[in-house]
């Protein structure tokens, strides 16, 4: 069961002498971007377009150049912005008042209490460095701490499409869920959506073909967040309702332990492998006391409905996620909390059943500081071992409706093109 105390963060923060913070995980969605356009369809976008968009960018020569990964993105597309960048910095800053405890003597000691990693994209990267900045309070100190990252195909902080029977088993779920979708308010809205579907299309400059809801959301987002027009056919109610249902979809697809275990796997067990071996050398030096992850929406939604906390609508960006290792001083006991944008998730009591699913809600109520025992449960239904997941990974499901796709609301499958 969880924890039968379960106090307030700012009770933990006050009451000192009894927790101690011992580790953080902090991981979090890149800063604002400009839209993702991929280059079947770049040519379509006027070249106005295209240099308002590349003066809204940040400068990454001020980065270490390597070949990035964007994702079919031509420039200036699926770039960190100027005001990405501050978003990035303004969450640092808000790590330092959370964290800095964790890290304390920044430039000589940081570098063995403070380890970054990023996906292989330039707005991660650049993201993480503004976020880096904004917590040491030092361009300096900033560009000296090191980030990882990890080879392409073996990149853990979104579902990897080098996973070949990830793609056919996310259709398949959204397949079957698409089948309960009969409802009055379903057929309702998928109407709606019909509806403002092709003018949103035309106005964005996007090819009317197969193309999935979620770029479409994509770049409504990006007009929203620089005060560009809208469509007149789109409506604030449609836009929130569009975020909630996208969210609720992709939920939906990580309540399956299958898809969870060979999708965040591997992200799930090596949070598990840090959290562990502080536990175990807590008295002594050594490990990293401040883990910094810097990723995608797709890092974040999968990772919370694999632990049982869907989140209820899309993140926006900056947004972070953060899994904190308590002790407490007077029983010797370990605890985890959990936080998404500094509010605290409560956790569910158990995982469900092995080849059962998440409920798809998570918890309105119950405690949010869990045993770390209890919270180790919940997070190993989503784990299996590395060498497990390769070889499920080579093992693609024979289900050709699976493969052949399905049409849904977003009309195609989960795009783990790193949003």
């Amino acid at each position: 069961m969880v924890a039968t105390v379960n106090p307030k963060a700012e009770e933990l923060m006050q009451a000192k002498s009894r927790w101690k913070l011992l580790q953080a995980h902090v991981l979090f969605r890149h800063g604002d971007r400009s839209p993702n356009v991929r280059s079947a369809y770049a040519s379509s976008i006027p070249a106005n377009v295209k240099t308002l968009w590349a003066h809204r960018l940040v400068d990454i020569e001020t980065f270490e150049r390597q070949k990035y990964v964007e994702g079919g993105n031509p420039f200036p597309f699926g770039l960190l912005t100027k005001k990405g960048a501050h978003q990035a910095y303004e969450l640092g800053q808000r790590l330092q008042i959370r964290y800095g405890d964790l890290i304390e003597g920044n430039s000589a000691e940081a570098g063995s209490n403070l380890v970054i990693r990023s996906t292989n994209y330039a707005r991660t990267h650049a993201s993480a460095r503004f976020v880096l900045t904004g917590l040491l309070d030092s361009e300096e100190a900033a560009q000296r701490q090191q980030i990882t990252f990890m080879a392409d195909d073996e990149e853990s902080l979104y579902p990897n499409p080098a996973c070949k029977s990830w793609g056919a088993l996310s259709k398949r779920r959204l397949r079957d869920a698409t089948k309960k979708e009969d409802s009055p308010e379903a057929y309702k809205w998928h109407a709606r959506l019909e509806h403002i579907t092709g003018p949103t299309l035309k106005h964005f400059h996007i090819p009317p073909r197969k193309f999935p809801w979620l770029i479409l959301m994509d770049a409504l987002i990006c007009a929203e967040a620089h005060g560009d027009p809208w469509p007149d056919v789109v409506k604030p109610a449609d836009f929130k309702k569009v975020k909630e249902m996208n969210a609720a979809e992709v939920s939906d697809i990580f309540s399956d332990q299958d898809i969870c275990q060979i999708a965040m796997g591997n992200l799930i067990g090596e949070l598990l492998q840090h959290l562990s071996t502080k536990v175990d050398s807590h008295e002594r030096p050594g490990p990293p006391r401040l883990l910094l992850y810097s990723g995608h929406d797709t890092t974040l939604l999968p990772l919370c409905a694999c632990l049982g906390v869907p989140l209820k609508t899309w993140p926006g960006y900056s947004s972070d996620l953060a899994i904190e290792l308590w002790l407490d001083q007077e029983s010797d006991q370990f605890f985890v909390r959990v936080l998404y944008e500094g509010q605290e998730l409560p956790l569910p009591d158990e995982p469900p059943k092995d080849g059962e699913s998440w409920p798809g809600k998570a918890p309105t109520e119950g405690k949010t500081l869990c045993r770390w025992q209890d919270f180790k449960r919940i997070a190993q239904w989503s784990y299996i071992p590395p060498d497990e997941v390769k070889r499920r990974c080579n093992a693609v499901p024979v289900d050709k409706a699976a493969l052949a796709g399905v049409v849904s609301s977003g009309g195609g499958s989960f795009d783990s093109s790193k949003l």
